[in-house]
């Protein structure tokens, strides 16, 4: 995640990663729960709260960054 990357970009990129590794995303990259084409700025908290699925087993994070 960087500046000026919008925020569905780093949806894609996290759905890249975990599907080269097997796993089924659930996620969801979310200010208020939700992705948005707005572009990331310095000072925004940008929530990350995702689920996978690997062989059954159902796994969950959220974090909190402040760009």
């Amino acid at each position: 995640m960087r500046l000026g990357m919008r925020k569905y970009e780093v949806v894609a990129i996290i759905d890249m990663v975990l599907n080269n590794h097997y796993f089924r995303s659930t996620h969801i990259l979310a200010e208020e729960a939700k992705t948005s084409s707005r572009k990331i700025r310095h000072g925004d908290p940008v929530i990350i709260d995702m689920g996978t699925v690997w062989m059954g087993y159902i796994g969950c994070m959220e974090h909190t960054f402040i760009v």
